[in-house]
């Protein structure tokens, strides 16, 4: 196995690294999450001309035609500076769902706006009790007339869905001869359809959406009737695994942030980071931040080489959702009271952790899955 970049890739990464530096500052972001859109659209523009929207996606329709381990990278390098964009839900989310089971009608209608940022996609995933159950949404479509139906049920946890052209939702169609979990793509401004904001902890803007007699259209169904599931079960390893690569991002930023403040915060006459506890302490977040970084990036080849995954990718997600809830409360035991003020970013760090923790399924869920896949 290989542990190394190639060239592109070293450079791609720096490219990364030299615009989120310059760009998404401490103060910028926090600027960014209390305003009415909760990013920046000059910073998603100037992204979307980088192409990072369009990594993954072929040439054909505007993209890079790039690898999924190039995705796996620039949102390792998100994580670090907690860029809050649509770029996760619109490009990545409804985006790759579309692109991997819609037709091509519905591919160049669609991936040229979200590969160019002019157009915003989210995704409503996730049922009224927070999970996600592709194989029977709550949410129903009933079939109105040859080519139309009506959406009724609540989404939660829906991102940017204020400020979305489109909305990918799957339904339970229960009527006409083929039934079954199905993928629509619903325009965002119709009648019938009611937005919630919801508090969260991180100043992300999500919300609850609601259908009510919310019209739909055949030529918008994405891949066939009743297999909503099955291309939902396409698209999670994928969504998984970039969440994988935040959560990296996050443990490294957060054991930089730490040391630097060891280094420069006395007690005693000394550093702090020169007393054994502290140091130890230190070399745990490091075995953490190495041990998912290994996980993570074989099961990231693994899944862009087209190999089965699945076992690989559970670890990954189990070890990174733990490892970084953990260093980050590390990290505030040796930041102190510091560490819990609005003043410092270590806060902002804990909260993105816990988030990605919880979605996609959390450490024990991941865990049942690697054991499943031991034949236990």
């Amino acid at each position: 196995m290989r542990f190394s970049f190639t060239k592109q890739q070293d450079m791609l990464s720096k490219s990364f690294v030299d615009y989120l530096s310059a760009k998404c500052t401490s103060e910028e972001r926090r600027k960014w999450l209390e305003s009415e859109d909760g990013f920046s659209k000059d910073v998603w523009r100037e992204i979307s001309e980088l192409g990072w929207p369009g990594l993954m996606y072929d040439e054909k329709y505007g993209g890079m035609s790039g690898t999924f381990l190039e995705t796996f990278i620039l949102f390792e390098e998100l994580g670090k500076y907690l860029l809050p964009s649509p770029l996760f839900a619109s490009a990545i989310l409804a985006g790759m769902l579309i692109e991997s089971a819609g037709n091509q009608e519905q591919k160049q209608e669609h991936l040229p706006a979200i590969i160019e940022g002019k157009r915003i996609y989210t995704l409503a995933f996730l049922d009224s009790n927070g999970s996600c159950v592709a194989d029977a949404p709550a949410i129903t479509a009933v079939r109105t007339g040859d080519t139309t139906f009506h959406l009724d049920g609540v989404r939660l946890f829906v991102p940017y869905a204020h400020i979305a052209d489109k909305i990918v939702v799957c339904a339970n169609l229960s009527t006409g001869a083929n039934t079954g979990p199905t993928l629509f793509i619903v325009d965002a401004r119709v009648d019938g359809l009611h937005l919630t904001s919801l508090r969260t902890i991180t100043g992300e803007k999500l919300y609850a959406v609601r259908f009510e007699k919310a019209p739909a259209y055949q030529k918008d169904i994405i891949g066939e009737i009743g297999e909503g599931s099955c291309q939902m079960d396409r698209l999670l390893p994928k969504a998984i695994m970039l969440k994988c690569a935040e959560m990296i991002g996050v443990i490294k930023q957060v054991l930089d942030m730490t040391v630097s403040h060891a280094k420069g915060r006395h007690q005693f006459g000394r550093p702090l980071g020169s007393f054994q506890a502290i140091q130890h302490y230190f070399a745990d977040m490091a075995a953490d931040l190495e041990g998912g970084r290994l996980l993570a990036y074989h099961a990231a080849t693994l899944l862009d080489e087209g190999r089965p995954c699945v076992k690989e990718m559970a670890m990954a997600k189990a070890w990174c959702s733990d490892a970084c809830t953990r260093c980050c409360a590390v990290s505030h035991q040796i930041h102190g009271a510091y560490g819990f003020t609005e003043e410092c970013d270590l806060h902002l760090y804990t909260k993105h952790a816990k988030t990605a923790e919880l979605m996609f399924g959390h450490s024990w869920f991941h865990r049942s899955r690697v054991a499943d896949a031991m034949g236990l």
